[in-house]
């Protein structure tokens, strides 16, 4: 047990060294959100602050609570995640992708973030995290227009492109961060 709240502040201290700014970590978040949905061929999303300052309020009422809970907000999509490296939340919420079925196009609970990251239509993207005392970030998105419509799934939610008309992959923060840990100012580099 002591191992792992070591390595938790391990991993928030090499967290705050790798990204200096809120501005920074926005981007790179975004950054990693749109090349996924690049992959299914949907748009970018483009980043607007009013929602951002909505998800950081989301955010910090999660960490006052220290659980994951709907803000209740029917206008937005919300992606919400609670981790020790907040970068990983968009690779898991890409992971729900092998629980949804293209041919049956509906919802389905364990691919839901999947389905409103890809979601076609959407637009505008905000993004708040807060700090919980334990060590773990609780990360809040909202996305407009809204996503997870019934009967809109089979146009909102492409399969990925083949491989080869899209031969370059997302790089994970699982990976990209071992090797932050010996060349810091490099791994970001690359993302």
């Amino acid at each position: 047990m002591k191992f792992r709240k070591m390595l938790a502040l391990w991993s928030v201290l090499l967290y705050a060294s790798c990204i200096r700014s809120t501005n920074e970590f926005k981007d790179v978040f975004l950054a990693t959100i749109n090349t996924f949905r690049k992959l299914h061929g949907c748009p970018k999303l483009h980043l607007n602050e009013d929602l951002c300052a909505s998800a950081n309020e989301h955010a910090k009422l999660l960490c006052q609570k220290g659980s994951l809970e709907r803000s209740g907000d029917n206008q937005t999509s919300e992606l919400l995640c609670d981790s020790y490296n907040p970068l990983e939340c968009v690779d898991d919420w890409h992971y729900q992708e092998k629980y949804y079925d293209y041919k049956e196009a509906k919802y389905i609970k364990e691919a839901e973030y999947y389905t409103l990251m890809i979601w076609k239509s959407s637009k505008e993207f905000g993004l708040g995290k807060c700090l919980h005392i334990s060590g773990v970030f609780f990360v809040v998105v909202k996305i407009i227009p809204r996503g997870n419509i019934e009967g809109m799934f089979m146009e909102n939610v492409p399969k990925e492109i083949s491989a080869s008309s899209s031969p370059i992959k997302p790089i994970s923060y699982k990976h990209v961060l071992p090797l932050s840990i010996m060349f810091p100012a490099l791994a970001f580099k690359f993302l």
